[in-house]
C-alpha cells in the first residue's frame, strides 16, 4: 500500500497551484488599476468643482478672478498643489501630480503623462492622448 506522493504528483499539484495563483493575481492587478484610474478622475472633477466654487465666490465679493491654483514651486516634489481651491491639497510627486509652471500640471498614470492647464477659469486637459478624453 502506497503512503506517500510520487514526485510526479507533487510537481503536477504545484504547477496547477502556480497557474491558479498567477490567474488571480493578474485579475487583482486589473481591479487595482481601475480603482487607481477612477481615483484620478475623481481628483480632476474635485479640482474643477472647487475652481468653479471659488470663482463664483470671488465674483460675488468682487470682480477679482482666481489667477493661480496654488503657490507651489514648479517641478518640485512634496509641494501642496491646488491649495487655493481644495480643502486638502494634493502633494506633488513624480508618480502622481506635478506642477510644471504657473498654470500647467501633469498627472502620471502608469508612466503616461497627461497635461492639464488652468486657463480662463477652467481646468482642462491639453494632452493629445486618448486618456485625456476620459477626463473631459
Amino acid at each position: 500500500m502506497k503512503k506517500a506522493f510520487t514526485l510526479l504528483e507533487v510537481i503536477f499539484t504545484i504547477t496547477i497551484l502556480a497557474l491558479l495563483i498567477s490567474f488571480f493575481l493578474k485579475n487583482h492587478q486589473n481591479i487595482l488599476s481601475f480603482v487607481n484610474y477612477n481615483e484620478h478622475r475623481f481628483e480632476v472633477n474635485e479640482i474643477r468643482s472647487s475652481i468653479k466654487l471659488k470663482n463664483a465666490k470671488k465674483s460675488l465679493k468682487s470682480f477679482d478672478k482666481l489667477n493661480s491654483l496654488d503657490e507651489a514651486i514648479p517641478n518640485k516634489i512634496n509641494e501642496k498643489l491646488f491649495s487655493k481651491v481644495l480643502n486638502e491639497p494634493i502633494i506633488s510627486s513624480k508618480t502622481n501630480w506635478m506642477k510644471i509652471n504657473s498654470n500647467i500640471y501633469t498627472l502620471n498614470i502608469k508612466g503616461e503623462i497627461i497635461k492639464f492647464e488652468y486657463k480662463n477659469r477652467a481646468f482642462n486637459c491639453i494632452s493629445k492622448n486618448e486618456l485625456c478624453k476620459e477626463f473631459e
